[in-house]
């Protein structure tokens, strides 16, 4: 239901209760009514805060004062139809404020800016709780609230200036408001947002955003997509069988129909999973945000800039990608960023810059997060990796592997801990979180001019492409995404044994090798050591290569976990494959942990890309 025809229904006028304690919601209070009202609410307050972070830059835009007072003011309607009186009073009041700036009355500043941000996280807060309750419950006040009325009140009724209130409030609401000058406070803030579930960086639910012309849209349900993806892959599984099925392929006319037949599947699949994809619009948005804020945190001047957000992933790709971005923008204003004196005396502007970038490339997804910043030391990360244990004293590493080095836990660059990093678990979670998605990381830096990391991600899980590889009777699917080449297996290349690992040599690398029939106890036709096809790939230790006997060829499979009483070492899922048979997806990255619990080296080469002219936000 569209709730925006309501708005005209309602007391648009009036002001509700908005310092009512204890309010519950109505007995008879629909909650299938309210998913639609927490849907068309979340998009009204994604475009609202765009609009804000675009307004900081150009605080003449009339337009966009008047985006983010229309869309308070269809909150306030609807919120009024639904009788949320807690959500429609703090709404008026925060429009009231936006009155006076759009009238002229109020410069939109910096401070404002805060305080509009701040309206539009309470509203979030209150719709979370709206969104999972039912007839009778209470709704809580949402932490900040009663501070940030108090300025509004000061510059409304008392006709305060602005910064005045915020003083005023700072001063009489206690030690440690939300705002002090404009500035956020996380001593307390934080605080209480973690205590009622409200994190401070709100790396929640992100959804795709409305474009600039809207197109006639219908919501369902994210299980129902789910499920239609689903039965075209079980589609997908019986034509591969009919297309290999003796009695089908001895019959021109059967093949000739099944391979139309095919084409029309493809499309359909296409079509189904396309259902799925949404652009990173939306995540980029939450990211400009959260620099916004930690910037501000840290006292320091950072520009933003965004590229390619129209780049499209796999809905249920989303969450897992917001994580691995806050670690990483955290990281980088907190650690990489300089202070403004630090960068003058560099010769650098004060204005230190964040880009963060995608673009597609067939069928995966590349992210790149880059700063200007000092770079990483990487004779620190050395000496950390030391003390973990990771590589010993003496070892002889290039620069790069020793960069590789800061995605195992417990390294980091800083000995200082503060707030925000320092405790040497940012980037593992990134390369963990890159691993459920698998995808791959790479980092580059340079000391004194900044560093880059990049994502590379499928665009879908829903379809892997794989290199379909066999050992004895046995046939196993490595994702395309972890493999770093295919060479024959030679006597040649087989090295000396390394704390009870076998070791090979290919090109200029060292690496563990694994020998599948080894891990799962297969009969091979031959026992040659030296026999067989070598598969490198990339994992969080490193490269290591696999030894198979044959590569049967590329192949799209659908992939399904695997669910049995018990734990199943080394396999990610299995996929049905043509002949009927279940192929094994290999669990790339715990498959090396069988072999060695020691790191070996890794050599990444950095991104090479510089796509387009860039969107500052």
């Amino acid at each position: 239901m569209a709730f925006r025809n309501f708005t005209s229904r309602v007391g648009a006028g009036t002001e509700p209760d908005v310092n009512r304690e204890g309010y519950r919601i109505p007995d008879d209070f629909d909650v299938e009514l309210a998913g639609d009202y927490v849907d068309e609410c979340t998009d009204l307050i994604r475009e609202a805060e765009a609009a804000v972070l675009k307004l900081e830059s150009n605080p003449g835009d009339q337009e966009l004062i008047n985006t983010i007072f229309r869309m308070f003011h269809t909150i306030k309607g609807t919120s009024e139809f639904m009788e949320l009186v807690p959500v429609a009073g703090f709404t008026h009041k925060a429009e009231s404020l936006l009155d006076l700036i759009r009238d002229g009355k109020l410069a939109f500043s910096e401070i404002s800016a805060d305080l509009t941000l701040e309206a539009i996280d309470i509203i979030r807060y209150y719709l979370r709780i709206v969104e999972t309750a039912s007839g009778g419950e209470e709704i809580p006040v949402p932490p900040g609230k009663k501070a940030l009325e108090e300025i509004i009140d000061r510059v409304i009724e008392d006709g305060r200036p602005l910064a005045e209130a915020v003083r005023e409030s700072s001063h009489t609401s206690g030690p440690s408001p939300h705002y002090s000058f404009g500035r956020w406070n996380s001593s307390q803030a934080t605080r209480e947002k973690q205590e009622t579930g409200m994190p401070f960086d709100d790396t929640g639910e992100a959804e795709s955003e409305k474009t600039a012309e809207e197109e006639s849209t219908v919501r369902v349900t994210l299980q129902r997509l789910d499920r239609l993806v689903d039965l075209v892959g079980e589609l997908v599984i019986s034509h591969s069988s009919l297309v290999q099925d003796p009695e089908v392929t001895s019959n021109p006319m059967l093949v000739d129909k099944l391979a139309r037949a095919g084409s029309t599947l493809r499309e359909l699949q296409d079509v189904a999973l396309e259902s799925r994809m949404v652009p990173l619009r939306a995540t980029f948005q939450k990211m400009s945000r959260i620099v916004r804020d930690l910037a501000r945190k840290s006292d320091k001047s950072v520009q933003f800039v965004t590229h390619g957000d129209e780049a499209e992933i796999d809905r249920n790709l989303v969450d897992l990608l917001a994580d691995p971005l806050v670690h990483i923008i955290r990281n980088s204003i907190d650690h990489g960023i300089e202070n403004p004196g630090e960068r003058e005396s560099a010769g650098k502007s004060s204005k230190a810059e964040i880009r963060l970038q995608a673009f597609q490339e067939g069928g995966k997804v590349m992210i790149e997060v880059s700063d200007d910043g000092r770079g990483i030391d990487t004779s620190k990360v050395f000496e950390k990796a030391v003390e973990k244990g990771f590589v010993q004293q003496g070892t002889d590493l290039q620069d790069e592997e020793i960069l590789r080095l800061i995605f195992h836990p417990g390294i980091t660059s800083t000995e200082k801990v503060t707030e925000l990093s320092g405790r040497g678990v940012g980037l593992d979670v990134v390369r963990q979180s890159a691993e459920r998605m698998q995808g791959k990381i790479d980092i580059y830096s340079e000391r004194g001019i900044g560093t880059r990391i990049s994502l590379e991600i499928p665009c879908t899980l829903a379809v892997t492409n794989g290199l379909m590889i066999q050992s004895g009777s046995e046939k196993f699917i490595i994702p395309a995404l972890q493999i770093e080449r295919v060479c024959r297996m030679e006597e040649s290349r087989l090295l000396p044994r390394q704390e009870e690992t076998e070791m090979v040599q290919i090109s200029e690398n060292r690496m563990p090798l694994v020998r599948l029939h080894q891990l799962f106890h297969i009969e091979r036709e031959t026992d040659a050591a030296e026999a067989g096809i070598l598969v490198v790939v990339r994992s969080k230790s490193g490269n290591y290569a696999v030894q198979v006997d044959r590569v049967i060829g590329q192949q799209q499979v659908v992939g399904k976990p695997i669910r049995t009483p018990f734990a199943l070492k080394y396999i990610a899922g299995g996929a049905i494959l043509g002949d009927g048979r279940v192929g094994l997806i290999l669990d790339t990255h715990s498959l090396i942990n069988r072999v060695t619990d020691k790191k070996f080296e890794s050599i990444t080469q950095p991104p090479v890309s510089e796509p387009g002219e860039p969107a500052i936000v």
